[in-house]
């Protein structure tokens, strides 16, 4: 869109560059902390994973799921519940080419979802290069400015960091305090940077940037009023996140509803309309009648529901930046008129108040489900194509101006402190990955980013997958060991992912009363169970009390002690580490 907000279909980006080559060029930074992890993990002795961050394993765990009883469901169990028998009721696109994936190549599946992570970047890239060619033209004085901006550009918390170190310095330090500047940037930006307030940040995992690809291609489809497309890519989204599908559909449901009801308007057709009240009625009646007909499902319903939230000051630094060029777009009635008599504006508008809403639903309902979930970037995407005009506007004012040299000086410190926030947390977690300081030491920061498997590890990962282990709830005093193996083997743990094992803190406080005191939960005396010590622990006094037969462990090395109770009893010797 130029100053009066129309479409610029003719900005066509081939007359740039190659779409897909612009796209990889754009989405490669993002694969810095990849690189980063599985550099790091090698210098550090330990297999890397690909899995960067805790979440990473819940997904293949979930692929598995739809092929290791042998043959191929459509729909799968949840792979923390240690019920062999937990109802199958979930479906997800990913969770499926994940699980083929790993059934057709049987590699490893980290490096799958590293892989997959790539083409999801790469595609969800050349979208956002489309939905950037609808609202700006990138061959403008300004305009590949103006794109990376779109692209990379973030919010205030780095130079809002600076300025605090700069101006109230720790007492002890009379210069610049790398420790201080660090805290404030990773605790003012939720989880340390790691719920993506801006859209390039989202590339870096292979489910973020698939879900942004489906949602920013819905926006794209809908400008283009190719309704068809966006249909199908909304039905998309929608059994594929319930934050994000819902996100989506009320977006769209409300901008739909204000042109064809409110306004009267020939822009979208009462088709789609049609179409779009009945994906959000399907969406509900899953999430909201049907999963939670579902013992399991209601408890972990319930331990969702958390008061994640952004606040107010967090809010002005993630959106700050964006918001000023929306209010020097919009910010006089003028203005606001000429936009809003324009349908992609409408769209816009809509799209930022519907997000604002629903990533700030604590103040409207009881018991808020992490409001978090609706940021993503979200709001972040909507306020810059709202201020586009003003961005572009402003850079071709500095790059024409009488004084030449001090123009492109101010327009190379815009772009600077609008890339920061993402140079910043590229490069730490890069930095971290590689197992590097930050400076000096920062008591509160990892070294290490993701997970790394040691040759211990890897080995009775590896043993458990064998045939005759099959069925065996698995009881593990190492955490880290008993959430992975849901991702390496075909077994399940009495406990592992926090927040998706059902009654996940009851899993856990039994867990550790039997292996600090030996006390044995109930359910257990009727399961085939295998129990997987560390080697340290002195695992025949835990034992006592689960059986009193003699028992010799069926694995060990010098890191882990593994004993089956119940069934046959054979004793394999370590093999060779993968």
């Amino acid at each position: 869109m130029g100053e009066t907000g129309q479409l610029n279909p003719a900005a066509s980006s081939e007359r740039l560059w190659t779409p897909w080559l612009l796209a990889l060029a754009l989405a490669a930074p993002s694969f810095a902390p990849l690189i980063g992890h599985y550099v790091g993990f090698w210098r550090m002795g330990l297999r890397p994973t690909g899995f960067i961050i805790y979440d990473s394993a819940y997904y293949l765990a979930n692929a598995r799921e739809q092929f290791d009883s042998g043959t191929f469901t459509a729909l799968y169990s949840n792979a923390y519940s240690f019920d062999y028998a937990s109802p199958r009721i979930y479906f997800q696109p990913l969770t499926f080419v994940l699980g083929a994936l790993l059934d057709l190549t049987r590699a490893d599946p980290g490096l799958v979802f590293a892989l997959v992570g790539i083409v999801t970047a790469a595609i969800c890239a050349r979208v956002a290069v489309a939905l950037f060619d609808r609202f700006g033209d990138r061959s403008e004085r300004g305009g590949t400015l103006s794109f990376i901006a779109f692209f990379w550009g973030g919010g205030l918390f780095v130079l809002m960091g600076t300025l605090l170190s700069l101006l109230a310095p720790a007492p002890s330090s009379h210069s610049f305090d790398v420790a201080n500047w660090w805290w404030f940037v990773r605790v003012a930006d939720p989880a340390g940077g790691w719920w993506f307030l801006n859209l390039g940040r989202n590339l870096v995992l292979p489910t973020e940037a698939l879900y942004h690809a489906l949602f920013l291609g819905t926006i794209a489809a809908v400008v283009s009023r190719r309704f068809q497309l966006a249909a199908v890519l909304l039905a998309t989204l929608s059994v594929s996140h319930p934050f994000t599908g819902l996100q989506l559909l009320a977006i769209v449901g409300a901008w739909s509803a204000l042109e064809l009801i409110v306004l009267r308007s020939r822009v979208v057709p009462t088709w789609f309309v049609v179409c779009v009240a009945i994906l959000a009625a399907l969406h509900v009646a899953y999430y909201l009648w049907f999963l939670p007909r579902f013992p399991e499902h209601r408890q972990l319903q319930k331990q969702w529901t958390l008061r994640w939230t952004l606040s107010f000051p967090q809010s002005l630094l993630a959106y700050g930046a964006v918001g000023v060029l929306a209010l020097a777009t919009l910010g006089t009635p003028a203005r606001f008129r000429r936009a809003v008599s324009e349908w992609p504006n409408r769209l816009l508008l809509t799209w930022l108040g519907v997000s604002l809403v629903l990533e700030n639903h604590e103040l409207f309902v009881r018991e808020p489900v992490q409001p978090l979930h609706f940021t993503r970037g979200y709001t972040w995407v909507a306020l810059f194509l709202l201020g586009l005009p003003a961005l572009s506007r402003f850079f071709r004012r500095l790059r024409d101006g009488q004084r030449r040299p001090v123009g492109w000086l101010a327009a190379a410190a815009v772009i600077a402190v609008l890339l920061s926030d993402n140079a910043a947390w590229l490069g730490a977690t890069t930095t971290q990955g590689l197992g590097m300081r930050l400076g000096r030491d920062l008591p509160i920061d990892s070294l290490r980013q993701g997970f790394g498997l040691s040759r211990d590890e890897r080995a009775v990962l590896a043993w458990m997958n064998k045939p005759q282990l099959a069925g065996r709830v698995v009881l593990s005093e190492d955490p880290k060991l008993g959430y992975l193996l849901t991702a390496y083997t075909p077994l399940r743990s009495w406990r592992s992912h926090y927040a998706n094992t059902p009654w996940s803190s009851e899993r856990r406080g039994e867990l550790e009363a039997f292996f600090q005191q030996g006390k044995v939960a109930d359910a257990w005396r009727t399961l085939p169970l295998l129990v997987v010590f560390r080697a340290t622990t002195p695992w025949h006094d835990r034992m006592a009390g689960l059986t009193t037969d003699s028992i010799n462990p069926a694995f060990e090395n010098a890191s882990y002690v593994a004993v089956q109770v119940g069934g046959a009893y054979s004793r394999i010797q370590e093999p060779t580490p993968p």
